[in-house]
């Protein structure tokens, strides 16, 4: 996998595709709408990357976030089609992420659920060595939870950062980034998913 494609919510074909693997990736209550999605690429606060296959179809797609405090990315979601797993897609995108779209230039960081507390504990575990093996780093000292409820709680969280070539991030600012990721992503989902529904 050479260089990403950066998706334009004009490429009608491309978007739709991706749409559709985001709403099967994700439960819909750790996902946004997909209105919101348009407006949130509209405004430039996130980009879509993705890779298609040799007949045109979208296999592999992250939602990125660039952070307004930092110099880094947050990989918010990212998926693999099914029929395209366990080919090295998934390794592939976060080296075309972190070399050719940061440049190595900003930090990238990753969430995944707690393996601690998940229901799917190995999966969470491979996640976690898929990560380590592209050179993110688990954060020690950086627990949090989503603000969804999911069978009465909150899904526990982990973080990795795969650092910049010229920085590394402090606890200070990785405490920062979670902060913004909060404020800018996790709160809107969470009260549109509270708004009556029309």
């Amino acid at each position: 996998m050479q260089n990403l494609l950066d998706l334009s919510v004009d490429n009608s074909a491309h978007w739709t595709m991706c749409a559709q693997l985001y709403l099967k990736g994700f439960p819909p209550k750790e996902r946004d709408s997909l209105d919101n999605m348009r407006k949130r690429f509209k405004k430039g606060h996130f980009k879509i990357y993705y890779d298609v296959c040799e007949q045109n179809q979208v296999r592999v797609m992250g939602v990125v976030y660039a952070l307004k405090t930092l110099e880094a990315v947050l990989l918010e979601y990212f998926v693999v089609r099914e029929d395209f797993r366990r080919q090295g897609l998934a390794q592939a995108f976060l080296q075309a992420l972190y070399d050719g779209v940061l440049s190595g230039k900003k930090a990238l960081l990753l969430e995944v659920v707690n393996p601690e507390f998940s229901q799917t504990k190995a999966k969470e575990l491979a996640k976690i060595a898929l990560f380590e093996r592209f050179g993110a780093v688990l954060c020690p000292q950086i627990h949090f939870e989503l603000p969804f409820v999911e069978n009465g709680q909150k899904q526990a969280m982990r973080l990795l950062c795969k650092h910049s070539v010229h920085t590394q991030l402090t606890e200070l600012d990785l405490q920062k980034a979670l902060d913004e990721i909060f404020a800018e992503i996790y709160t809107p989902i969470v009260i549109e998913a509270e708004l009556p529904k029309s």
